[in-house]
């Protein structure tokens, strides 16, 4: 039987200025936390969301997780 993993993980964009300029940024939500402003690069915010996605991770450890990430 398979079963399918929920993506309860997603990116989020949202816009922030830096030096009189709008820029792109990233971050990731859930269903109980959000976490803005991980990164200006897509790529780099998406591979922590597909991690966690696929490792099914629970939400309590989506901190830990982006710090990690960004050591």
């Amino acid at each position: 039987m398979k079963t399918s993993k929920l993506k309860k993980f997603k990116i989020v964009k949202e816009s922030l200025l830096i030096d009189d300029k709008e820029c792109a940024t990233y971050g990731i939500k859930c269903s109980t936390n959000v976490i803005h402003d991980i990164s200006t690069d897509y790529g780099f915010v998406y591979s922590i969301v597909k991690v966690l996605n696929e490792n099914c991770v629970s939400e309590i450890h989506l901190q830990d997780v982006v710090e990690d990430f960004l050591k």
